[in-house]
């Protein structure tokens, strides 16, 4: 449920959330109705909306009318993370309060799997999808070696417990990486 927030926080910034996900056969794949969308005049199946060979997978719903109730509050929240008011940490964590989730947390989750369910299908037939994967992991690994490297005197890892103020010795971190790179 959480990675289907995030894919439908990326999604509404206008960002692709392109994860390598770990076990792909497992992962559950959706279906939109076109009634659910004014495209047809009744409820329909994935047989009957025309999804072909699709259909084998066992696909879901997408509940479009949560994503419609929320959709201003959701714009909102777009317009939070992209000027930077909120964390998307910290948005992540309110809509999953005591650890069940919030109804704007459910339409988020709706909204993320129609992302995410392109997302598994391009992994599963493109190529060309799969490579910008693969050079998206390389980049940030290579940016963690970096990190590693510049943060020597602890092995690149932070032993004590959080305490103020670590925000700046990160962030600062942060900022000598971007340097280097630059």
């Amino acid at each position: 449920m959480n990675s289907d927030i995030v894919f439908g926080l990326f999604a509404i910034c206008g960002y692709q959330f392109a994860p390598r996900i770990a076990d792909i056969s497992d992962a559950q794949q959706w279906w939109i109705d076109p009634a659910d969308v004014g495209l047809a005049d009744r409820r329909s199946t994935p047989s009957a909306a025309g999804y072909g060979r699709l259909n084998e997978l066992n696909l879901r719903r997408v509940n479009i009318a949560a994503i419609k109730q929320h959709w201003p509050d959701m714009l909102q929240v777009a317009g939070s993370l992209v000027t930077n008011q909120v964390r998307a940490y910290d948005l992540i964590r309110m809509m999953m309060a005591e650890g069940r989730i919030t109804s704007l947390g459910r339409a988020f989750a709706h909204y993320g799997r129609i992302f995410k369910s392109m997302h598994l299908l391009h992994v599963a037939h493109l190529e060309d999808y799969r490579r910008m994967m693969g050079a998206q992991l390389n980049v940030g690994e290579g940016r963690n070696g970096l990190a590693r490297a510049v943060f020597f005197g602890n092995l690149g890892q932070l032993k004590r417990g959080y305490e103020l103020g670590m925000e700046d010795q990160l962030g600062a971190l942060g900022l000598g990486l971007n340097a280097i790179v630059y």
